[in-house]
């Protein structure tokens, strides 16, 4: 009987996690989707939109007024086409599996900085090994998640990405100096991102944890054992 009953368990956590699985792969064709939208749309417009400006501009004698008017909006322009070609390459899972994670990190990371909404620093510690592809991205979706909480709700000033490598287990810290959340509520706790987290913790065998103080800021803290092993249905 207690046979029985342990093998019911394991089949229903098997379901359950292809379930997971299902649910997130099919998020994850939905961004690589967007991705190349925005690669092949979105990018092209802008880029058309650079060339033509420019061509615009060829033979014009301007004041030197609109010459810095000019500047300024090709400057904008530059950055508007940097960024939608940074976001394009974070939704596309393939394109952060070919990077890896960590340089995938140090990309938002730097694009946060870049855009001058707040201070973003990054801390590694530990002997640095490389984490299967699944694992790998559901922490990056993880952080970009925190990380767009954090600019979102937060009205943090500071944010600090904490990468720890243990011999077998990895775990993520991502705080801010922000004005904290209410970890008690419904909401948050049925919120969209929030579901989100728990739900790719859970499909690589982690945890997440969430700490906030009204007024001095928010913690969310991912737990992975075993990071490091390939895992199998």
């Amino acid at each position: 009987m207690a046979f029985t009953l342990v093998l019911l368990n394991k089949r229903q956590n098997r379901k359950s996690q292809q379930y997971l699985l299902s649910l997130n792969e099919e998020q994850e064709n939905l961004m690589r989707t967007l991705s190349m939208e925005i690669h092949d749309n979105v990018n092209q417009v802008l880029g058309a939109i650079n060339w033509n400006f420019l061509a615009l501009l060829d033979g014009l004698q301007l004041s030197q007024e609109k010459q810095i008017l000019a500047e300024k909006i090709k400057a904008m322009t530059d950055t508007l086409f940097q960024d939608t070609e940074n976001i394009g390459h974070a939704l596309n899972p393939d394109y952060v599996a070919r990077k890896s994670f960590i340089p995938s990190i140090r990309d938002e990371a730097d694009w946060l900085n870049a855009t001058g909404r707040l201070q973003c620093d990054l801390e590694i510690n530990g002997q640095r090994q490389e984490m299967p592809d699944q694992t790998s991205l559901m922490a990056f979706r993880i952080a970009q998640e925190s990380l767009n909480n954090a600019i979102k709700y937060s009205e943090a000033k500071k944010v600090t990405i904490q990468l720890n490598f243990g011999e077998q287990n990895f775990d993520m810290c991502i705080t801010d100096n922000g004005k904290g959340i209410d970890i008690s509520t419904i909401d948050f706790k049925k919120g969209t991102g929030m579901n989100n987290m728990q739900r790719r913790a859970k499909i690589v065998g982690g945890h997440i944890s969430i700490t906030s103080i009204p007024g001095k800021g928010t913690a969310v803290t991912l737990v992975i054992p075993n990071a490091f092993t390939k895992r199998t249905l």
